[in-house]
Formats: structure tokens, sequence, C-alpha cells
């Protein structure tokens, strides 16, 4: 998307390494379609799925300190779940609705994000009552990614989105997980 944004040419191990400057993960977003991120996120390997969701990536217009997250969050000496993943890419791989996998699904710095700005929490809540299936913080936020399970489902919940209050001047883009994504105008 970058490159033809600003008109130029990179081949995906260009636009890999420099995904790799802007975040850990950022590079997972290149690939397309469904894939596993393992390591900070940068090592990519690209699952078989059946499913086809739609997702909608919402940036709130303020951003979150990484370094304030992390030196406020506490540690958890636990590894993530290996049953929770076997059964998230089992559920991807046969297609499975969003609503019998996305309870696995996880980001350990959310709960400190959250408690530190309590407006990104709300963004959060305000998305599940438009109609997200599911809304999980990027990263270390403040972008969330929402999931729905059609593209019908998706452009409900923008409209939603776009007519509440609590969601003004949030900056939104729809994409599909196999053919790129679709920029949407600000707000």
């Amino acid at each position: 998307y970058l490159p033809s944004l600003y008109g130029i040419s990179l081949s995906l191990s260009e636009e890999i390494a420099f995904a790799k400057k802007l975040g850990a993960d950022v590079s997972f977003f290149l690939y397309g379609g469904c894939a596993r991120g393992e390591i900070r996120g940068d090592r990519i390997t690209p699952l078989a799925s059946q499913a086809r969701y739609y997702g909608v990536l919402i940036y709130p217009r303020f951003a979150c300190s990484t370094k304030e997250i992390y030196e406020h969050m506490k540690v958890k000496k636990t590894l993530t779940n290996r049953e929770n993943i076997h059964i998230i890419m089992k559920s991807l791989h046969d297609g499975k609705r969003i609503n019998t996998w996305a309870r696995y699904l996880n980001n350990d710095l959310e709960q400190t994000a959250f408690r530190l700005y309590p407006r990104l929490s709300a963004v959060k809540k305000a998305l599940l009552r438009c109609g997200s299936e599911f809304v999980v913080m990027s990263g270390s936020g403040s972008s969330l990614l929402t999931l729905c399970s059609t593209i019908g489902r998706a452009q409900s919940m923008l409209q939603a989105v776009q007519r509440s209050k609590e969601l003004k001047r949030m900056h939104f883009v729809l994409f599909r997980p196999i053919s790129g994504f679709i920029h949407l105008p600000n707000r």
C-alpha cells in the first residue's frame, strides 16, 4: 500500500525491511491472508485458511507511549498457551466463525494501555456496541483492529461507527484478507 501511495516501486523483501523499521509486527500486514506472527511478530508463516474475514483498522487520533505501557505493565510469567494457538489455527483453517475462536486471542499490553489511556478502552467498547464481532488493540496501541465475518457486517459496523458521537474523528481502514485494503477518508 505505501509504495502505491507514494508512487514508488519496492520488492516484497524491501517492503519487509522497511516495515521492520516501523515496528516489530508491521511486516505481518504485508503478506495478506492469514498468517502466524512469531518472535516479535516479524517471523511470518502464512496459514492455509478457508476463512474470509473482513477487518477495520481504527486509529483514534491519539498516541500511546510504548515505553510508558511497558514501564507500567505487570509482567506475566506465563507463555502463550499453545492449546489456544492450536484452537485458533484450526478454526482459521476450517473457516469457523469469529465468535468460535476470538476469545482465545488477546494482547497482553491492552490491560495496561486501557488503564493508562481510558479513552482507548472507551473506543473499544464503542466499537463493540457498533457491531464489531471482535476488537483487539494492535501492538502497544493506539490503533485497534476489529474483525467481521462478512463484508456486509463490516460495512454495517462502519456505518454505525460513522453515526456514533463517541467515535467522531477516528481514522478507518477497511481491508479484505486476501485482496488488500480500502482506505476510507478521514472523518
